[in-house]
């Protein structure tokens, strides 16, 4: 009597856990500027493939690695938007880091940024297409490293970042 109890109380605090852990509706994003460029990290829930599936339908039954690899690009490219002073920074690499748990994927974007900027604007759309509240957990990272934490969503799906470090 004690197992057929035990095993249901077991699941549902270990199901409580994951899902609360692994919000498929919030993805994280990392931006610091660097002499060079400015570097994302993004760590995106497991729906990523279901919205790369979702802008390129022609992926559902495709297991080329390197068209997913294209796909991917262009889909950063589309969804966050780096404008510096006026200048929008083009999107030069994306790699794929190594993940921690199968419960997301993560990326390394690299945006050129020659030019000192005292202005950014960052446009974050990612996973938009999925959710109506999907929330975008957004850090910005100084060059003498004072961190700002914004929250794009639908409704606001772009920060500004004036007298940049």
């Amino acid at each position: 009597m004690k197992k057929k109890i035990i095993i249901p109380v077991i699941f549902i605090l270990i199901s409580t856990v994951i899902l609360n852990a692994h919000k498929p509706n919030v993805a994280h994003f990392k931006f610091q500027k660097n002499e060079k460029n400015i570097e994302v990290i993004a760590e995106l829930p497991w729906t990523f493939r279901l919205a790369l599936i979702k802008e390129f339908p022609y992926l559902k039954n495709n297991e080329s690695d390197e068209e997913f690899e294209v796909a991917i690009f262009a889909y950063f490219r589309s969804n966050i938007k780096i404008n510096g002073n006026g200048q929008i920074l083009k999107l030069s690499e994306v790699s794929e880091l190594e993940q921690e748990h199968s419960f997301s994927v993560s990326y390394k974007l690299i945006f050129q940024s020659h030019k000192h900027f005292d202005k950014l604007k960052i446009v974050n759309t990612c996973l938009f297409e999925l959710s109506s509240n999907q929330k975008n957990e957004n850090i910005y990272v100084s060059t003498d490293n004072v961190e700002l934490n914004i929250t794009t969503d639908k409704l606001n799906s772009g920060f500004h970042i004036n007298n940049l470090q």
